[in-house]
């Protein structure tokens, strides 16, 4: 796989296990390798001067691993969000989001904490059948041992599969008028072909239309994003607001153990998930 001029720089990861100094461990795969391809061509000195084959190792209760990064940036990051706002929500987790909200293309989606408008985004993607990669390339591409023209294949037959007359629309809002700018600018590199409209918006001057409408949103927990005491007020008048805004369904995503408490209605469901390393909870009212 690595050519004789390629660069194979060595990252990792070691849990529970004899050897945890990862640079040491760097190290020590590093001249394996170094010895092994000088075997292989005749050489002492790489350059390393060539395509970048990035090399991992994972060493787990002394069991070793080792990998090569065919992806680069990691695969949560579609290629469209190149702007967001302070908290951002990863994008593969406002895919499940709203993958469990069961969105339906009479159904409108609705975010009025859109920040970088990952969530109508996502759903737009989800429903249109847009793959998550297609605004993105990888590191693979690069990679002399794979054949050049199987990414152009893999794109075209994923452009094949979008479905560009679906009837699917989604909307986010957020009072902070650079979100809006935000998500109108990554929306535009999305290339979703159905209806998404952002627009600003206080979330608690919301008023029910006459049409179904699913909210899914993610306002701030008061720990990247402004404090706990305001998010907790917020969340309060939430509870005041969303009930009226029945028949719609609401979920929320929050880190607030307390939540249902201050929002003052019990979820009729509750799923625990992980915003990055934040231990959350997604609450569910299917009957708002």
């Amino acid at each position: 796989y690595i050519g004789p001029e390629d660069a194979f720089p060595v990252k990792g990861h070691s849990i529970r296990s004899k050897l945890y100094g990862i640079p040491g461990c760097q190290s020590i795969v590093k001249k394996a390798m170094v010895d092994s391809l000088s075997g292989d061509y005749g050489i002492e000195q790489f350059p390393e001067t060539g395509v970048k084959i990035q090399i991992e190792f994972f060493i787990l209760n002394d069991d070793v691993t080792m990998l090569i990064d065919t992806t680069g940036v990691g695969l949560h990051k579609r290629g469209y969000r190149t702007e967001s706002n302070v908290a951002p929500l990863k994008e593969t987790l406002a895919a499940a989001l709203i993958t469990l909200a069961r969105p339906r293309e009479e159904v409108l989606l609705y975010d009025p904490f859109c920040g970088s408008g990952t969530i109508p985004i996502e759903a737009a993607m989800i429903m249109t059948k847009t793959a998550p990669g297609l605004n993105r390339t990888f590191a693979a591409r690069d990679y002399d041992f794979l054949p050049t023209d199987i990414w152009d294949k893999a794109r075209e037959e994923a452009l094949d599969l979008v479905i560009r007359d679906s009837k699917f629309e989604a909307w986010g809002s957020d009072i902070d008028e650079a979100c809006v700018a935000t998500s109108k600018a990554n929306l535009a590199r999305s290339g979703v072909p159905c209806a998404v409209r952002f627009f600003k918006a206080d979330a608690l001057d919301i008023k029910k239309i006459d049409r179904r409408a699913t909210s899914v949103c993610n306002p701030p927990y008061g720990e990247r994003l402004g404090d706990k005491k305001s998010a907790r007020e917020l969340y309060r008048k939430m509870g005041r607001v969303f009930p009226g805004l029945a028949p719609w369904q609401i979920y929320i995503l929050t880190s607030d153990e307390d939540f249902q408490r201050i929002y003052g209605k019990r979820a009729d469901k509750v799923r625990k998930l992980y915003n990055g390393m934040i231990k959350c909870n997604y609450y569910q009212y299917f009957k708002n």
